[in-house]
């Protein structure tokens, strides 16, 4: 596995696009490619200047997702598998690129019926640390949180076998922090 995953994932047309009957021009392959079909009447009538050039295009990519895959599916594919190494100390990273109304968002933080990527990651994580044994328990220190990059910074345990259980608000208002393990 390379430790760089691209994925791309086609959003549904929207009820706007299909009042108006526009059609989606992605298809996904193999669950790796997008196929972009590039239709003749798009500008209004066939194109005679390019009649005998193919338009269409195909991408590969480490994972494809169409239209009927859910949350749970992209953030198996996609995220899941940093959640080990972050608990054991290394960087990873997901985010969403794309044009505005491309679904960055809803794929990201989804919604109460269909949670995203984060709410998806931060159950897992707080499940991992709850089935942490003693000799692994993980802990987050005070003192490995940037103090300016924080509103409240957890305090640490008295005793440094046992960990102090981080309250959800508090994760999520710590945006520079390292998970050390003790």
């Amino acid at each position: 596995m390379s430790n760089i995953t691209v994925a791309v994932r086609v959003r549904p047309l929207s009820s706007g696009e299909k009042e108006k009957g526009q059609k989606s021009c992605l298809v996904v392959s193999e669950a790796r490619q997008i196929n972009v079909i590039d239709p003749d009447d798009k500008m209004g009538g066939i194109d005679y200047l390019r009649m005998d050039k193919t338009k269409d295009r195909a991408y590969a990519f480490d994972h494809a997702f169409d239209e009927q895959v859910g949350q749970q599916e992209v953030y198996s594919l996609t995220v899941q598998s940093l959640l080990p190494g972050a608990l054991s100390g290394h960087n990873g990273c997901c985010f969403a690129y794309g044009a505005t109304g491309s679904g960055k968002t809803f794929t990201m933080t989804g919604s109460k019926s269909a949670p995203g990527a984060i709410p998806l990651a931060v159950d897992a994580l707080f499940a991992l640390v709850a089935k942490a044994s003693d000799e692994n328990a993980v802990g987050w220190p005070a003192r490995d949180a940037d103090r300016d990059a924080c509103t409240a910074a957890p305090t640490p345990h008295p005793h440094p076998t046992q960990h102090t259980p981080l309250a959800l608000s508090q994760l999520l208002i710590v945006t520079r922090a390292t998970l050390t393990s003790h």
